[in-house]
């Protein structure tokens, strides 16, 4: 629906932490994380690790004995193999147990009922119509393919409209 009406798709907000393990260099991040919001924040002593700019090549290239460089980490980075956050700099006991917060762009999801669709209540009711040939298609073997693509259309041009006023109080 966003793909049609020409509007990125929203991503929601979360936030985590990353706790310093001795000899750790790489840590996993939240499974639902689309975009790391850098700095991550130590709030206890008020550091932070920095987005490191040139990419996880570059940092691997430049630390040419990479287990030489321990200490307080100061730049991170993701790293695209597997995704993990990769420090430039090995933590020691000094710094095992800080705890290093960070805010991420989160993948939409609807996985309880208290979840929100990311869109108005009329781009949702516009949405029904489409949900309902579905179920048709899964359980009656028949789909009304105009229907489906009216009530997605609808509902695409409603995507970018903001929601009208209950009230000018």
């Amino acid at each position: 629906m966003f793909t049609s009406a020409g509007i990125a798709r929203p991503n929601g907000m979360g936030e985590d932490s990353v706790t310093l393990v001795t000899s750790t260099r790489a840590y996993s991040l939240a499974s639902d994380l689309v975009q790391m919001l850098w700095p991550l924040l130590d709030e206890t002593n008020g550091r932070f690790i920095y987005e490191y700019e040139d990419g996880y090549h570059a940092l691997i290239t430049q630390q040419i004995f990479p287990d030489n460089y321990t200490g307080i980490p100061y730049r991170g980075v993701i790293r695209p193999t597997d995704g993990l956050l990769y420090l430039d700099y090995i933590p020691t006991s000094d710094e095992n147990g800080l705890i290093y917060k960070y805010r991420y762009l989160k993948d939409t999801i609807l996985s309880v009922a208290a979840d929100t669709f990311p869109c108005t209540d009329a781009c949702f009711r516009a949405l029904v119509p489409a949900g309902a040939e579905f179920v048709n298609r899964v359980h009656k073997n028949k789909f009304d393919e105009a229907m489906f693509k009216t009530s997605v259309g609808r509902a695409a041009r409603l995507l970018g409209k903001p929601p009208q006023r209950n009230s000018y109080a």
